[in-house]
């Protein structure tokens, strides 16, 4: 079930759906903090599990690509691994700045449209290719 402040599509791959939704709940949680003006280490906590969560999706996911020969693969990882790069410059950022409003500008809008973005672009691709390979 999407996550009210950050709707995204259902894909025809169940593992990525529940991968999807556990990141909006972390995208949530995260946002929730700030708006709370929760203590730094808990927000460098969330913002670890976010990390965490997203190399272990994006893992999973090329994995598939990969066992489906999925033809934009190259495609798709760098989009990743761009993803993540930028993910850590952040997080550096962050922890270095400790700047709450452009942590939470970040997640608010530059996340939020990659996230929905992402999902209603390579990775519907992705899904719909997988599944009709017999993967969903």
């Amino acid at each position: 079930m999407p996550n009210a402040t950050l709707p995204f599509p259902a894909v025809a791959v169940e593992f990525m759906n529940r991968d999807h939704t556990i990141f909006a709940d972390l995208h949530r949680r995260l946002l929730d903090l700030l708006d709370e003006g929760a203590p730094a280490a808990a927000i460098d906590h969330a913002l670890d599990d976010l990390v965490r969560h997203t190399r272990v999706h994006f893992t999973e996911e090329e994995q598939l690509m990969r066992d489906v020969r999925f033809p934009a693969y190259p495609i798709h990882q760098a989009e990743h691994e761009r993803v993540l790069i930028e993910v850590s410059a952040r997080i550096d950022a962050w922890r270095h700045e400790r700047d709450v409003a452009a942590l939470a500008d970040w997640l608010r809008s530059g996340v939020a449209e990659w996230f929905v973005g992402h999902i209603g672009s390579m990775d519907l691709m992705t899904a719909r290719f997988a599944a009709m390979q017999g993967r969903s």
